[in-house]
């Protein structure tokens, strides 16, 4: 597949944090330099690819599954897994889940002209123009978690968190877009973001979890695969991609 590690998308990545820090109030990501002894906010981690089999398909993409399955957070550190989807205009939003502050999903969107009237979601997502939207549920490790993407009516889009295994969902929020920006792109990319201050890279904490294949109601199944590691602490930290039956384990930290 055709990935989208560009300039754009890592920007993106570093500044994720944002979303997270204004969430439970940790500080902003920090450009440090790794060196031994030395604080830090490591921030992104590792990449992640997703892409629907039916990419070619001309029909538009409306809904979209994430499922991530937490397998270690090392006791609710400042971990960040998530996804990221792409309007057909090239503006993005993301959705995921943290550890921290005993567990939160979080759905956004950036770029000029989103707006909420959801009383879960405010103004402004990574310091910039966008919104974002948040829920704290506690999650059971080793428990799948669907984060769906939804357009619900007009311009209007949702995000819901759905235990796989008991079928209850939770809102997280929703947002609308111009109409201009059309439906969604069939293929993305998700990180992995350690989003609070470290002594070190090598101190990064074990943090483990499953990239589910991403499928849609429009377009079918598809698969989530190895990205690439990267950001401050890339070749000190460590990342490891194991596939897995129905997605890819992203193990970070030791």
């Amino acid at each position: 597949m055709k990935t989208k590690h560009g300039k754009r998308l890592k920007v993106r990545f570093v500044l994720a944090a944002a979303v997270a820090l204004a969430a439970i109030g940790s500080p902003g990501p920090a450009a440090a330099t790794p060196s031994p002894g030395a604080g830090l906010t490591p921030g992104g981690l590792a990449g992640v690819d997703w892409q629907l089999d039916d990419s070619g398909s001309s029909g538009a993409v409306n809904h979209l599954s994430f499922p991530f399955t937490v397998e270690q957070d090392s006791g609710r550190t400042p971990y960040y897994w998530a996804q990221q989807f792409y309007f057909a205009n090239g503006e993005l939003g993301y959705t995921g889940v943290q550890p921290g502050g005993g567990g939160r999903f979080l759905f956004s969107v950036f770029g000029s002209g989103p707006t909420t009237t959801d009383a879960q979601c405010s103004d402004g997502a990574d310091g910039g123009a966008g919104v974002s939207c948040a829920v704290s549920l506690a999650y059971t490790k080793g428990q799948t978690y669907r984060l769906l993407v939804d357009h619900t009516s007009g311009t209007t889009w949702a995000g819901t968190v759905l235990n796989a295994s008991t079928g209850a969902r939770t809102h997280i929020g929703s947002w609308s877009v111009p109409g201009s920006w059309g439906s969604l792109q069939a293929s993305g990319n998700g990180f992995v973001e350690y989003y609070a201050a470290a002594s070190s890279c090598q101190a990064v904490p074990l943090g483990a979890a499953v990239f589910g294949d991403v499928s849609s109601s429009d377009a079918g199944p598809g698969t989530s695969t190895a990205g690439e590691a990267y950001g401050t602490c890339k070749g000190l930290t460590p990342v490891t991609y194991t596939a897995v039956s129905g997605g890819l384990r992203v193990t970070t930290g030791r």
